[in-house]
């Protein structure tokens, strides 16, 4: 059992690297803007695999974006396909990936409450392209030279 575990990661990572790198390069319908895949889920038997995006400098345009990107699934799905080499490509559904905007807004009200207290700001966190921040990563170095 832990084999098919194993194995959808691996086909949900070449996927998200795939459809990220066919998004970015590939298409040149105006309705996709900058778009980051940030995760992909597939199900046990292959057959589905929901691709998260984060829409980023488009606020409210995220339905135009995904329209956008369904036009585009077969041209995705076939890409993909083809790095893949399995016998049947998963269909793929796209959503918008809450997680981004979710972490802006719990830090904008943390900012708030900070402000209402008479404390200092703190510095808002930098998130690169798959979502993980600078001050994740320095806690990951730290813990790493505790060892």
């Amino acid at each position: 059992m832990v084999s098919v575990s194993r194995r959808s990661e691996r086909v949900a990572e070449v996927i998200r690297q795939e459809a990220g790198r066919i998004i970015l390069s590939k298409l040149s319908d105006p309705r996709i803007g900058f778009v980051t895949v940030t995760r992909v889920d597939v199900s046990a038997d292959l057959s589905v695999a929901k691709i998260y995006v984060s829409v980023l400098n488009q606020k409210g345009r995220e339905g135009i974006t995904l329209r956008g990107l369904e036009s585009a699934k077969r041209h995705i799905q076939s890409a993909i396909g083809d790095s893949l080499g399995l016998r049947k490509t998963p269909e793929l559904i796209f959503r918008v990936d809450p997680g981004i905007k979710h972490s802006i807004r719990i830090g904008g009200i943390l900012n708030d409450l900070a402000r209402e207290r008479g404390e200092e700001e703190p510095a808002e966190p930098t998130a690169d392209e798959e979502g993980h921040s600078e001050a994740a990563e320095e806690e990951e170095e730290e813990s790493e030279d505790d060892r």
